[in-house]
């Protein structure tokens, strides 16, 4: 569903991805991590069509994100890690901005109260986004990205600013959309989080993977804290001795041990 061939995005004389290959299969859910500048960012802006790649191909769907990005931007749900509220709209305004794009009003009008509902904001519908503490903004955002029930989900740090009732809706509801299919793309800092959502990690560095690997392989939040501040550090090691200086500390468990 999402397929990154060998892409790379030159900004000035800025790197900033550097041939990077991934691909997250239909009903997977693909954990995005990296210390700041690792190219986190970047990607979600190539997959959902802001910004185009220098070289290389982006796919969302099979859809070509270059030659075709709006029948691959309406499979898309995006939280983007600033809520990006119209200040002047309530907050039922904003969610159902979507219904226009994607056209079924009525499903969408049903599901974005359900939604709002989950997320404790039933009574707040005709409250002005401006009037929105950050944590209700990005819940108003999360609505509004699922409303249209979307194939695919791209969340960019989606618990920044909630509560922990709310970040815990917030993964059912990622759990449910897992179950029923969908794909899900995960960037978040949040280590725990990852393991306890995802299925596939992957750690970037300086744009290129330093990391990928089933999260089963992951023995703990520990071990993955370690292996993002070891990217960080920079060190002059290749993958291969990055990785198996790593397992070294603490084994990852074998493979075939796995339920």
């Amino acid at each position: 569903m999402i397929e990154f061939s060998s892409v790379t995005k030159v900004i000035g004389d800025r790197q900033i991805l550097d041939a990077l290959t991934l691909r997250v299969g239909r009903g997977r859910i693909m954990g995005l991590l990296g210390p700041n500048g690792a190219g986190k960012t970047t990607t979600i802006r190539l997959l959902t069509g802001v910004w185009k790649p220098t070289s290389g191909r982006v796919q969302v769907g099979g859809h070509d994100m270059v030659t075709a990005p709006e029948d691959g931007r309406r499979l898309l749900g995006v939280v983007p890690s600033e809520t990006a509220l119209y200040e002047q709209l309530s907050v039922w305004e904003n969610v159902m901005l979507v219904a226009d794009y994607y056209g079924d009003e009525q499903a969408v009008a049903e599901r974005a109260r359900a939604l709002l509902t989950e997320l404790g904001l039933a009574g707040e519908l005709r409250q002005l986004g401006e009037r929105l503490s950050k944590g209700m903004k990005q819940k108003v955002a999360i609505a509004r990205a699922l409303a249209h029930a979307p194939e695919i989900l791209v969340l960019d740090e989606p618990t920044s600013g909630l509560d922990v009732a709310s970040t815990d809706a917030l993964e059912r509801f990622i759990r449910t959309l897992h179950e029923s299919g969908s794909t899900i793309l995960l960037c978040t800092h949040d280590m725990h989080q990852a393991l306890r959502v995802c299925d596939e990690i992957l750690v970037l560095y300086r744009g290129r993977t330093f990391w990928q690997g089933d999260r089963r392989l992951i023995p703990s939040a520990a071990w993955l804290s370690d292996l993002l501040i070891h990217a960080g550090e920079g060190r002059g090691e290749s993958h291969a001795e990055q990785t198996d200086s790593l397992a070294g500390r603490t084994p990852s468990p074998d493979p075939t041990d796995l339920p």
